[in-house]
């Protein structure tokens, strides 16, 4: 999903590409976190991507040495909560830290299909005057099946 912050449609009408702020909460994510990652580098977007990795009090250290890793492929931070909050709250969290004008959520464990995911996303967002949030399917792939939510 990704979402127009209020009061900032005028800085995407001035921009043609404006930024957007990706916010991954962080748990126990050390394994997965680098697909995850690997995809927002994918993005045909990615020069308008900032990523802000959202450390819940992770026993198991800081990401700083993935943060390290991808900095070269995009702007990407860590911020660290004091003590865990769960999810939710460290989106939360990820959000007030951020100025972008528009703004996504994915999980460490998630990947963006294709390299115009956030490129697709965008222009549907513009092309319609109403809309303030655009949506994308979500597939769960194992070695059973795929499903398609």
């Amino acid at each position: 999903m990704v979402t127009v912050k209020p009061l900032e449609i005028l800085v995407m009408i001035e921009s043609k590409l404006p930024r957007i702020d990706i916010i991954i909460p962080c748990y126990h994510a050390h394994k997965l976190l680098p697909r995850a990652l690997g995809s927002v580098i994918a993005q045909t977007y990615v020069d308008n991507v900032d990523v802000t990795l959202v450390n819940d009090c992770c026993d198991e250290g800081d990401y700083s040495d993935i943060v390290k890793s991808f900095s070269p492929f995009v702007s990407i931070r860590e911020i660290k909560n004091p003590k865990n909050v769960g999810p939710g709250p460290a989106r939360q969290n990820g959000l007030e830290s951020t100025s972008n004008p528009l703004v996504m959520f994915i999980d460490h464990d998630d990947s963006l299909a294709g390299a115009f995911c956030l490129e697709l996303m965008v222009k549907k967002l513009f092309e319609e005057p109403g809309y303030h949030s655009v949506f994308a399917n979500f597939l769960e792939e194992n070695q059973f099946k795929t499903i398609k939510f």
